[in-house]
């Protein structure tokens, strides 16, 4: 979604009219009639009709932006927490939408499998696989655990042939930042 799309959808949500409008007059009650008071003042009401008849735009300038000053400031953070989260969101459903396998694993000598979005499970499962080394081979492995413990990911993919399912994927790594290690598969053509 396009920050112009979050910025419109927060302006028609009524909720940020209703912040808007509790703010504004906690501000304006603040401005016009308690910080008189803190100053001394015993009526603050008439020194607010005084400031009002003497410059009115002025004052009526002020009370307007105390109520758009809320709006811009709720929009503006709202849009940044929803366009900062849309990365996250994406990256949390990428192995779902990859129709090819992608999982994370533990770094034990086989590459338990703690991890992987539904498509890598259902491949998982037809073809029996539970550890990164039944997917890549165990030199494979040994190879990804080594370099994921210097903390390197792969330079570049490397391919393999998985005989349980007869076909030829690229194979790349990286650290993930729970200690583990991420594989992400691609299927090649046959040539």
């Amino acid at each position: 979604m396009s920050i112009s799309k979050l910025v419109t959808s927060r302006l028609r949500d009524s909720s940020t009219y209703i912040l808007a409008f509790g703010v504004g007059t906690l501000i304006n009650f603040y401005g016009q009639f308690l910080v008189p008071v803190f100053r001394g003042d015993a009526n603050p009401l008439d020194t607010v009709i005084g400031q009002f008849e003497k410059t009115p735009l002025l004052f009526i300038t002020s009370v307007v932006i105390a109520y758009l000053f809320p709006i811009f400031v709720g929009v503006f953070s709202s849009v940044r927490a929803q366009h900062t989260l849309r990365d996250a969101v994406s990256k949390a459903e990428f192995p779902d939408k990859k129709p090819d396998p992608v999982f994370r694993t533990a770094t034990d000598v086989h590459g338990s499998i703690v991890s992987a979005g539904a498509s890598t499970e259902a491949f998982l499962n037809a073809h029996d696989f539970a550890t990164a080394a039944d997917v890549v081979g165990a030199e494979a492995w040994r190879r990804i655990l080594d370099a994921s413990q210097r903390g390197e990911a792969s330079q570049s993919a490397v391919q393999i042939f998985v005989k349980a399912c007869n076909e030829k994927f690229l194979v790349s790594h990286a650290p993930a930042d729970d200690g583990g290690v991420n594989l992400y598969l691609t299927r090649t053509a046959e040539t």
